[in-house]
């Protein structure tokens, strides 16, 4: 301002962004004959499966979420290749897709084991060098290398020629409940039955940190 004058009144607008949660259930049930004859171990295995399964729905639910028209992904950062209009695996789309990303912070790239080692790796720049580096830097076994500087991840949720990329940090996941594992013996049939509970949901606080590609090769 000028000096001595009073600021002009600034008003804030802020769009909400609505996480319902959604309830994450797994159960596991086996008989009292199987519980005596079974190792100790298999049942400190049940309560690690239990856990597993509901970290994978957990990251299932997030991807459903980036997806969502009012949780996710703008509509102009979905970009899906067809026959007709094909999105190829090249440095010129790689660097398009960076180009939408407009949020600030370290980028990573999601996608499964075969699109990552026959086709991520397989981009060269403009001047012919590779442009997919070999991991080097993280002790994540799920880090597989860098392209331009952000880390790519292994994800085997999901499909073939999907590629998510942008900036973590913006999605913003809310445990109401943490994980829960708790069991119980079932009257009749004498099972115990081992089950897990998490109360979860998830969103994407800017819809333009994350691109979505589904790319379609070729022509």
């Amino acid at each position: 301002t000028d000096e001595g004058a009073a600021p002009t009144d600034e008003q804030d607008t802020f769009d909400l962004l609505s996480i319902a949660g959604v309830e994450i259930k797994k159960v596991v049930k086996y008989s009292r004959k199987m519980k005596w004859q079974s190792i100790a171990a298999f049942e400190d295995w049940v309560v690690t499966h239990i856990a597993k399964r509901i970290a994978v729905a957990k990251e299932l639910q997030i991807i459903a979420r980036l997806g969502s028209t009012s949780t996710g992904i703008a509509s102009g950062n979905v970009i899906t290749g067809t026959s007709g209009s094909p999105v190829n695996y090249t440095d010129v789309q790689i660097r398009d897709i960076l180009a939408k990303i407009k949020e600030n912070g370290p980028i990573v790239w999601y996608a499964n084991q075969k699109t990552i080692y026959t086709q991520l790796t397989a981009i060269k720049d403009l001047n012919g060098r590779p442009l997919f580096l070999d991991n080097t830097v993280s002790d994540d076994p799920l880090v597989k290398g860098r392209i331009y500087g952000g880390l790519v991840k292994q994800d085997e949720n999901l499909s073939d020629n999907v590629v998510y990329v942008g900036v973590p940090a913006s999605i913003l996941a809310n445990n109401f409940e943490d994980l829960y594992i708790f069991s119980a013996i079932e009257p009749g049939t004498v099972q115990t039955i081992v089950t897990g509970y998490s109360l979860f949901d998830a969103g994407l606080e800017n819809p333009l940190a994350f691109v979505k590609v589904t790319f379609y090769p070729g022509e």
